[in-house]
Order: structure tokens, then C-alpha cells, then sequence
């Protein structure tokens, strides 16, 4: 009758212990559970785009840009079709922006005295685009009036 008890006892812990583990159990380590996770033997990229899916996002949008004028720098801003924004500094001519997300991009640069017009770019996934934005200055003799100019993704 001990021995059954015993048994009984283990068997329970056992048991309770393999529910726990189980319904905890994330094999790829990415934070999302096994059960929801559509991709448990690959890492989720965690980027804002479908992170709760356990799936990484690897088809990616890379926008390399160049800034051309009197001025190395500034701050960069991008704008999708959304409205959503995002800035960041630049200290040279050159910056490199990722995203998975294909939309309407909107992009310029400003220093605070000199910068550019807006430029519309739509990438397609897996594409590398690759922006110019002109540069002009207040009070410069270069300063004329242009309309925004628009680059297809190709």
C-alpha cells in the first residue's frame, strides 16, 4: 500500500510537472510559446512587424541614401503612407535605413538651414533602393524651386 502511495505521488509530481513545462515550452527561445509559435524551430525578429506570429520577417526593404550638397549631415526623416514618422541623425553624407514593410515612403533631409524636398519612393520587398537627396540652402544662389520628385521601386 506504501508502495502505492509512493507511486501515485511521483506519478502526480511528474505529471504536473510535464503540464507545466509543456504549456511553458518555447524551443527556439524567441518568447513566443510553441503553441502559437508558427516557426518554433526559428527566432521571431522582434521589429513591430508581426512579432506574436514566432516567425522571423526576412524579407527586408533596405534604403541606402545619399545626401548631396553644401552640408555633410543633418537629421534624416522618414514618413510612410501612414503618417507614421521616424527621425535620426546623420553625420555624414551616407545613411542606411531597413524596414519589412512596404508602403509609400516619404524622405528628406534638413540641418536646420539647409535641406531638401520630400521624395516619394515605394519599395517592394527584398529590394534595395537607393536615394539621392539634393541638398539646397537658404540664401544660396543654387536655391531654386523644385517639386518634389518621385522614384518607382524597380
Amino acid at each position: 500500500m506504501r508502495k502505492m502511495r509512493v507511486f501515485m505521488l511521483v506519478l502526480t509530481i511528474f505529471l504536473t510537472a510535464g503540464v507545466v513545462f509543456a504549456s511553458n515550452y518555447d524551443k527556439d527561445r524567441d518568447g513566443v510559446n510553441d503553441r502559437a509559435d508558427l516557426c518554433p524551430q526559428q527566432k521571431e525578429i522582434v521589429n513591430g512587424f508581426e512579432d506574436s506570429d514566432g516567425c522571423p520577417d526576412t524579407i527586408f526593404i533596405r534604403m541606402i541614401g545619399k545626401i548631396r550638397g553644401p552640408v555633410k549631415g543633418g537629421v534624416v526623416t522618414i514618413v510612410d503612407n501612414h503618417g507614421k514618422q521616424i527621425s535620426f541623425k546623420v553625420k555624414r553624407n551616407l545613411f542606411e535605413w531597413i524596414t519589412n514593410i512596404p508602403c509609400i515612403y516619404s524622405i528628406r533631409v534638413d540641418n536646420g538651414r539647409c535641406s531638401s524636398n520630400w521624395i516619394n519612393i515605394y519599395p517592394a520587398r527584398g529590394e534595395i533602393v537607393k536615394v539621392i537627396l539634393p541638398v539646397r540652402c537658404s540664401g544660396s544662389k543654387d536655391n531654386r524651386s523644385n517639386k518634389n520628385k518621385t522614384f518607382p521601386a524597380r
